[in-house]
């Protein structure tokens, strides 16, 4: 394997590691027009392994990639000062992970497709509220336990997409 730096005909360019065909494979940095920069491992052209990429929107992704996606455990931390860490597939937040809104809001607990589904808490920072329980598609869906912040009183609730359905008195043992 040789080092090489590689300009491409649209001004992005490449400085690392090639296979025989100058393929990136192994150790590189690239750095696109737009202002995209990945720094990590790459197998025959294609981003895979351990990488970081600082987009020129100012977010920043660090973690295990796959034929070019992120895929695996990585944190990816918006501009915005948002952040999610935990597990992707396929360019998305899928698996076990959590994350933190710049307001302080959290959530913790399964993703798929980049939505909150299945198993999981929201807390809501300035009021101390906090939500544990069933997900689908971003919002509670089915049973969990709600929390008031200011009180410490605990109520169950069932949702269907969102909407409260029934509100009951938490009872340890339910």
């Amino acid at each position: 394997m040789s080092t090489k730096e590689i300009v491409h005909t649209d001004g992005s360019t490449y400085v690392g590691e090639v296979d025989s065909e100058d393929q990136p494979h192994g150790h590189g940095v690239y750095k696109w027009t737009n202002g995209d920069v990945y720094e990590g491992e790459w197998h025959h052209g294609s981003r895979e392994g351990k990488g970081r990429c600082a987009y020129g929107s100012g977010n920043i992704y660090d973690g295990h990639w796959k034929d070019n996606q992120k895929d695996g455990k990585g944190k990816f931390t918006w501009e915005s000062g948002d952040v999610y860490e935990g597990e992707w597939a396929d360019d998305e937040q899928h698996g076990k992970g959590s994350y933190t809104y710049a307001s302080g809001n959290s959530y913790d607990g399964h993703w798929k497709h980049d939505m909150k589904d299945g198993k999981g808490k929201f807390k809501w920072a300035a009021s101390g509220n906090a939500y544990k329980g069933e997900w689908a598609d971003d919002k509670p869906h089915g049973k969990g336990k709600f929390t008031n912040g200011a009180d410490g009183r605990k109520v169950l609730r069932h949702y269907s997409s969102g909407q409260c359905t029934l509100e009951e008195e938490y009872h340890k043992d339910s």
